[in-house]
């Protein structure tokens, strides 16, 4: 009998798992008096040696062998289930710092070859009053000023260990009158290393992309070639041309692995190394305490050994509920120190 799995994904190489699968199908065989005679997998199936009473119909075999053996797997490890990840949706509220706002909502979508993704990013101030030399309390106009960002992700396991994936997203900031925009790529990649619990190795490399400028019709004015003539044209339409920028190139690297990954209790921890072209070096590093695949507490550190400033602290916390969508709260608070708090929500969905 051979059992394939889901998309043929290579997930049964570890000697855990293999293992544990042996103990299953032992227990299924006291359970109904089959005979496993031999077991073995290459990784992207299990072939099996079953005997059983005639009253046992090859298919009825088969499909308690899978049902009983998969449920049990994904129970005891369940990582193994993220990858059949089904469609996820997910929304993020931030009230950001000095009465700004931050919004993020995202959709992902595995398909057998790749996993595809596209989200978008905001961010907006409140109106204030425009105000001028010669209206200092206001000429009675309203500015505000925002930023989104909208991008598409593909992303691709090339083995059980190794899987890369990118993105191009369009940026545009606007105050007023007047935008800038660019168009940028992000690489990155995720390694695997079986030891201890598996760590994990990631790296990435984000905003490289074309310059911005600002444009728009709040850099045209009125201008008089010479105020020392009287009887020329006082009102020449003439324009600023601000000086372009690059986006701030970053690369990061980090590595991750599970302290325990029991079956009730999973603790994580991480660390990112941060090189950015518009900043010093720094250490960013968390960790979360996963209880029952449904609580989830997070504690971290940002902006460790960054020059001539001061390290930020976070924390939160995140329900996942039991239902057919698997709806997932999280809140998180960070501190800024001098600047201020700020705490965002977010929900998850998956279809």
């Amino acid at each position: 009998m051979v059992m394939c799995l889901k998309y043929r994904k290579l997930l049964l190489r570890q000697k855990d798992y293999i293992d544990s699968l042996r103990i299953i199908f032992q227990e299924i065989g006291e359970r109904y008096w089959f005979e496993f005679d031999e077991i073995g997998t290459d990784g992207d199936h299990v072939h099996v040696f079953v005997g059983a009473s005639p009253k046992w119909a090859p298919s009825r075999i088969m499909q308690v062998v899978k049902s009983i053996s998969a449920r049990q797997m994904f129970s005891e490890y369940p990582a193994l289930a993220t990858n059949y990840k089904h469609v996820t949706i997910g929304a993020v509220n931030t009230p950001w710092l000095l009465g700004t706002h931050f919004n993020h909502f995202s959709v992902i979508v595995p398909t057998p070859a790749l996993t595809i993704g596209a989200y978008l990013s905001t961010w907006s101030m409140p109106d204030m009053d425009v105000r001028t030399e010669y209206y200092p309390e206001g000429t009675g106009e309203k500015f505000n000023a925002s930023d989104f960002v909208i991008g598409l992700s593909v992303a691709r396991s090339l083995t059980d260990h190794f899987g890369i994936g990118g993105s191009i997203k369009y940026i545009q900031e606007r105050i007023w009158h007047s935008s800038s925009n660019s168009i940028a790529l992000d690489f990155g990649s995720i390694f695997i290393i079986d030891i201890w619990n598996g760590v994990r190795i990631g790296a990435v490399l984000k905003n490289y992309g074309t310059e911005m400028r600002l444009k728009g019709r709040d850099m045209y004015h009125y201008h008089d070639p010479n105020e020392e003539i009287d009887g020329n044209d006082e009102n020449i339409i003439s324009g600023y041309i601000t000086d372009s920028w690059m986006l701030p190139l970053l690369f990061k690297i980090g590595i991750s692995t599970d302290i325990i990954n029991s079956k009730r209790f999973k603790w994580v921890v991480e660390i990112d190394g941060k090189h950015p072209s518009n900043n010093y070096e720094s250490l960013d590093c968390g960790t979360e305490f996963e209880i029952n695949n449904m609580f989830f507490i997070r504690i971290g550190a940002e902006k460790i050994f960054l020059k001539d400033e001061e390290i930020s602290f976070c924390s939160g916390f995140g329900i996942r509920l039991p239902i057919l969508t698997k709806p997932c709260f999280d809140y998180a608070f960070k501190d800024y120190n001098d600047i201020g708090v700020i705490h965002s929500l977010a929900l998850e969905f998956g279809f």
